[in-house]
């Protein structure tokens, strides 16, 4: 028997394979080998087009005994440095345009957003996979999410959210710390619309919301048929600027209240208070 060696990509790993497949009058097999991990599986199928199938179904299969053996690795204590590692950094982020919250509850750690919580899945380099639930309880996970390994660190006293890709590691994720609210930010929380239209990308859409969430400001806004969340951290009575790091964080945004009016300035765009 002829066996293939290679690396191969799946979902939250990359893993030394050994694999073997054979077909022959409508039968088609497939045996893939996780030599490191002391895992594998074998496919037999019995129609023409089962190529493509029983490959889709040995990667997901794999993907699910990876995250089942490392949970009972952590069990057995294997990742508990890790975990341990892991408690310093729960706590508030600001990270991809979006306000996060990395939380610890029964014996599992869970990013919260917007709609999603995310459950982080201990794998053995110290980082974490992510599987997301909508609303907390309804599971699905984005191919985009699938392939975005997550680790901490602590990088020029910043608490930071990393991940790699195509081997640099990429920071994408601040820890940020409440900072107590001037009256006149308080009030600012509604829905505002643009007032010098002719400068809006036409990527950016009129209307944008201020609200406060877990004692945060936030600003959002539709850009690219997407929604961002910025953080605003007030720095004075009148102006904040935007927490994290990465493209337009450290902005500012200005207030001003005019003719009985209350506006938001922010990267060249006026907004005014509708409601």
């Amino acid at each position: 028997m002829g066996w293939l060696l290679s690396k191969e990509r799946i979902p939250g790993y990359e893993v030394k394979t050994a694999e073997h497949s054979g077909y022959i009058n409508h039968f088609h097999s497939r045996i893939i080998i996780l030599p490191e991990y002391k895992l594998g599986i074998v496919i037999l199928a019995n129609f023409d087009e089962a190529v493509e199938i029983a490959r889709q179904i040995a990667t997901k299969a794999l993907e699910l005994a990876l995250e089942e053996k490392n949970i009972k690795e952590y069990k057995k204590g294997a990742t508990k440095v890790a975990e341990q590692d892991l408690q310093k950094y729960i706590g508030n982020y600001a990270a991809l345009g979006m306000l996060g919250q990395l939380v610890y509850k029964k014996d599992t750690f869970f990013v919260k957003v917007k709609y999603a919580s995310l459950r982080l899945v201990a794998n053995a380099d110290n980082t974490y996979s992510i599987k997301a639930y909508w609303f907390g309880f309804i599971p699905f996970t984005p191919k985009s999410l699938k392939q975005l390994n997550l680790s901490f660190d602590t990088a020029d006293g910043r608490d930071v959210i990393m991940t790699k890709q195509d081997g640099y590691k990429l920071v994408i994720g601040e820890k940020i710390t409440a900072l107590p609210l001037p009256n006149d930010w308080n009030a600012l929380n509604g829905t505002y619309t643009i007032v010098n239209p002719k400068e809006l990308p036409q990527f950016i859409s009129e209307q944008v919301v201020m609200q406060t969430k877990n004692g945060f400001l936030t600003l959002d806004i539709k850009a690219m048929n997407k929604k961002v969340q910025l953080v605003i951290l007030p720095i004075s009575a009148t102006e904040g600027i935007v927490a994290g790091l990465g493209i337009g964080a450290g902005n500012t945004v200005t207030i001003k209240t005019g003719n009985g009016q209350q506006y938001i300035l922010y990267s060249g765009l006026e907004f005014k208070k509708i409601k």
